[in-house]
């Protein structure tokens, strides 16, 4: 083979590769169940906002839910 040709096998490989995986990728796209409609609604107990970051869920906690918590890190082994 020359390597024009070469070239060209592996560019269609390339490119039949990247197809077959933005096809599974988005293939398997759903909408929304009644379930997940009715988790993005306010309730009496959990009040649901919509920022610029994502979703706030706020309900009756002892603490704030906004709050944010210094997590410990677990110990390292030495390498």
């Amino acid at each position: 083979m020359a390597k024009k040709q070469k070239g060209l096998l592996a560019l269609a490989v390339i490119l039949a590769a990247l197809l077959l995986a933005f096809g599974l990728y988005f293939g398997n796209y759903y909408h929304a169940d009644k379930t997940a409609q009715q988790a993005m609604k306010s309730s009496r107990t959990v009040k649901v906002k919509q920022t610029a970051e994502g979703y706030l869920f706020d309900g009756p906690a002892k603490k704030n839910a906004t709050r944010e918590q210094k997590w410990k890190l677990p110990p390292t082994r030495p390498s």
